[in-house]
């Protein structure tokens, strides 16, 4: 009797479960792989997607600021494996070694342009101004900040820490921000009724569990299955994740009437405000015209104030390759040397005017 049909079948079931055996050792090489870089071993995947509290650095719910960094974080975790550091107050480090000890230090707020999303503690403006001006500059950056956070945070810390100077530095996604009562996270809110400025969200409430789905809970665990169907199914896999709620449309007023009243409340306490606009990689004719519209509500105020558009658009003109080389999705290492030098200009010209 002829068996070799028999044998074909038995090559193709070896030749397929060989073949099956190497899928799956490659997606348990790519999952493991996975964790090792990104330093999660136990946490979903879909959770760190899904909230701003859990994303690329750690954050801990605030109840008058919506999230603050998890103070006391050191790691290299995240996803460009660059060193960051948040103290014991709560304030990004600019590296290794002790602060300048010169005097009242310089407080910096802002969003992640300011705490320095991409790049190492000694990478970040805050840290280049530092050791530019040789004098103590503190990191109260927060990502994913509004105009709104920025404020709120600079007023808790300056009464606290009484520096010399505070820098608030936004970008105009900042201002769109303050029309928003959820970004990832609720957040607090500013709103204008008869004329007055209300706040919203006093308490900030705390973030809302997952949707109980024994599915999603459980291979949201997984690297790989967590790649594959949020490119797949998209909907379900990512609902109920990070919202973005709006609440009004008046960003800009509220931007400049809040940082107006920042700049009076820091100048009767001996405290100096630089407002820093800052400029985003497009460089769009929103972008400058939203940074220009708060730097003129500005105008006639206390506050110093710095436009790095038009310096940026300038630098872009003359060597596009240098321009091109200050950003990733945020501003590199040398982009925000090139802000912590304007900056430094702006406060000697400050510090020397009559």
């Amino acid at each position: 009797m002829d068996r070799r049909p028999s044998s074909w079948v038995h090559l193709a079931a070896l030749a397929l479960a060989l073949t099956l055996a190497g899928v799956l050792c490659a997606v348990a090489m790519v999952e493991v792989g996975a964790r090792a870089i990104s330093g999660n071993w136990t946490e979903s995947f879909l959770e760190r997607t899904r909230g701003l509290l859990k994303s690329a650095y750690p954050a801990s719910y605030d109840a008058e600021l919506g999230w603050i960094p998890k103070a006391g974080f050191s790691a290299h975790r995240n996803p460009w494996r660059t060193q960051v550091t948040i103290t014991a107050a709560g304030l990004r480090a600019n590296g290794p070694g002790d602060p300048p000890d010169d005097g009242r230090p310089i407080l910096a707020v802002g969003d992640s342009f300011t705490f320095g999303d991409e790049v190492a503690d000694t990478e970040t403006w805050p840290s280049h101004l530092e050791r530019t001006l040789r004098r103590p500059v503190l990191n109260a950056g927060v990502f994913g900040y509004g105009v709104d956070q920025i404020v709120l945070r600079a007023r808790k810390l300056a009464h606290r820490l009484r520096p010399e100077w505070v820098i608030a530095s936004f970008t105009p996604h900042d201002v769109s921000r303050c029309e928003l009562s959820e970004f990832g996270a609720a957040k607090p809110y500013f709103y204008f009724e008869d004329g007055q400025l209300r706040p919203g969200h006093q308490p900030v409430p705390p973030s809302r569990p997952m949707a109980p789905d024994g599915f999603r809970m459980v291979l949201g665990h997984s690297f790989v299955a967590h790649t594959v169907l949020k490119r797949i199914a998209p909907h379900y896999w990512l609902e109920g994740g990070p919202r973005t709620i709006r609440v009004h449309g008046d960003g800009r007023r509220v931007a400049t009437h809040l940082l107006r009243a920042l700049a009076d409340d820091l100048t009767a306490n001996g405290i100096r405000l630089l407002v820093v606009a800052q400029g985003e990689r497009g460089l769009t004719v929103k972008q400058r015209a939203i940074a220009a519209e708060i730097m003129e509500g500005l105008n006639r105020s206390a506050a110093v104030l710095l436009d790095l558009h038009g310096p940026l658009a300038e630098l872009q003109a003359r060597d596009g390759a240098r321009f091109k080389a200050f950003y990733r999705q945020h501003m590199t290492g040398a982009g925000n040397a090139f802000v912590a030098d304007r900056i430094a200009e702006a406060i000697r010209r400050a510090d020397t005017a009559p």
